[in-house]
Parts: C-alpha cells; sequence; structure tokens
C-alpha cells in the first residue's frame, strides 16, 4: 500500500515539473510587437553652417536629425551645384551627415546640395525627399 502511493506521489510530482516545463515559460517565437510601424521621414534640426548662411570658409558641412540616418546611393543622387572638380565625402553619422567639399569654395557664389531622396532613416528606409541644403 505504502508503495503504491509512493508511485502516485512520485507520478504527480513528475507530471507537475512537466507540464510547468512546458506550460509555464514564456511563449517562444514571438518577440515583443514594437508598436506601429513608424512611417515618418527623418526631420532636419539644425546644421553647421545654418541653412542659407552668408559668406562660408570652411568646405564642410554637418546636417544634424532627428534620428539616425543613412545616405543611399550618394554619388548617384546627390548634386552639388556648381559641380566639383573633385567629389565631395558623404558620410551618414549617426544622426548627422557630414559632407567634405574637397574644391576650394569661391567668393560670391551661391552652393546647392541637393540631397534628392538620398537621406533615409535607418529603421524603416523612410525617405526625406527633395531636401536641399545651400549656402554662399
Amino acid at each position: 500500500m505504502k508503495e503504491k502511493i509512493y508511485i502516485i506521489i512520485t507520478f504527480l510530482i513528475i507530471l507537475s515539473v512537466s507540464l510547468f516545463t512546458i506550460f509555464g515559460c514564456a511563449n517562444r517565437g514571438q518577440g515583443p510587437q514594437g508598436g506601429p510601424k513608424d512611417l515618418i521621414p527623418p526631420k532636419y534640426l539644425k546644421s553647421i553652417p545654418e541653412q542659407e548662411a552668408l559668406n562660408v570658409t570652411t568646405p564642410t558641412v554637418e546636417l544634424f536629425f532627428d534620428e539616425i540616418v543613412l545616405v543611399e546611393s550618394s554619388f548617384e543622387k546627390v548634386i552639388i551645384s556648381p559641380p566639383q572638380k573633385t567629389a565631395p565625402t558623404i558620410k551618414a553619422l549617426g544622426k548627422k551627415v557630414k559632407v567634405q567639399l574637397r574644391d576650394s569654395l569661391l567668393p560670391n557664389t551661391t552652393y546647392t546640395i541637393d540631397f534628392t531622396d538620398a537621406i533615409v532613416d535607418n529603421n524603416e528606409r523612410n525617405k526625406l525627399d527633395g531636401f536641399t541644403f545651400c549656402f554662399a
């Protein structure tokens, strides 16, 4: 009689541990849902030099955005006027885009950097369409 009770108790313990192991764990295969999909493109915040600044002598432009950005196909999509003899360096660095013009800046000249749709956010690739930066 004691053996039957011992066997039943052992069986119930093993069954309880097995059920807890199978059903007590977190749902596998489902991560955090992440909220609604981001549909908003990056927002331009500020720059060095400022947009439409005059008498700029530095060949470096830094543009700051509200989220991490990338520059896609900069050689194909970014248009600089007046045209540069040497291709500029365009890099995305977190929430910043840095443009390094390699030619000397001419006095009394307005420079325009047209990014078309090259600037996108890092996660969803939302494009900042038609963004243009100019200085003189």
